[in-house]
């Protein structure tokens, strides 16, 4: 049995913690549980995370599906690498943990070194803080040193919960402090400079960019959060334009 799955003497009570499970809790937890952060859901609805994943091995029961994967069933197991456990995983889409099991080794087997679309950097960045770089390459279906690559050159880094509850495995290396240079640096260039760009000059990530200039009260000017829309725009109809 998993560690993270709940035992038959738990009632109700304890496996929902403090909080109370109502249909919009519920509907909430189906929502985004292994895709947004664990301790981050967890903290929204209430209860600690191993209320959260004990309610989820609960409502959690898809219909038992045996043979071939589909493309889409393939795509529900790349969703959730990384955010949840291969037997809960399982539980989720309808297969049993063995057959989860192999289905990632078939994956990792296949991983390629294309160069990613414009969609799968979005998510890329939006998955890059709370999975290892090895879950990555499962999820994107990338080599590892491909997704090492494309997080150097997006300056992304690791969230610190995620760094924490992973140290042995990451080795990660803190950052030094800021210096007074840096700081004026930051000052000058964050009103009207991309943040990639001043992470690339800084040597910071990116999150760390943003989140010293929230601190120090800075932000961009009008004609740069304007040029940002027009990006916006702009990727969303080379979107539509690729579309079949």
């Amino acid at each position: 049995m998993p560690p993270s799955q709940p035992r038959d003497d738990q009632t109700g009570a304890e496996r929902a913690g403090a909080g109370h499970w109502t249909d919009d809790r519920i509907a909430h937890l189906r929502e985004w549980f292994g895709v947004r952060d664990d301790l981050f859901l967890a903290r929204e609805l209430g209860v600690t995370r191993d209320a959260l994943v004990a309610k989820a091995w609960e409502v959690f029961d898809a219909p038992r599906r045996t043979g071939p994967w589909p493309e889409g069933e393939v795509d529900e197991l790349r969703r959730f690498l990384g955010a949840v456990e291969p037997a809960l995983i399982g539980r989720m889409i309808g297969r049993t943990s063995e057959e989860v099991d192999a289905k990632i080794v078939e994956l990792a087997r296949a991983l390629n070194d294309e160069p990613f679309s414009v969609d799968e950097i979005a998510a890329f960045k939006r998955y890059y803080g709370t999975r290892s770089d090895e879950d990555l390459a499962l999820v994107f279906g990338r080599r590892i040193d491909l997704v090492k690559r494309t997080a150097e050159e997006l300056c992304l880094s690791k969230d610190k919960a995620f760094l924490k509850r992973h140290a042995d495995a990451t080795k990660a290396v803190k950052m030094p402090r800021w210096s007074h240079e840096e700081l004026d640096r930051l000052t000058e260039l964050y009103p009207s400079t991309p943040n990639l760009e001043i992470a690339r000059e800084l040597g910071r990530s990116v999150k760390s960019v943003v989140s010293k200039a929230h601190h120090l009260g800075l932000k961009k000017d009008k004609a740069r959060l304007r040029q940002m829309g027009q990006q916006n725009v702009k990727l969303r109809y080379d979107r539509y334009d690729q579309a079949p």
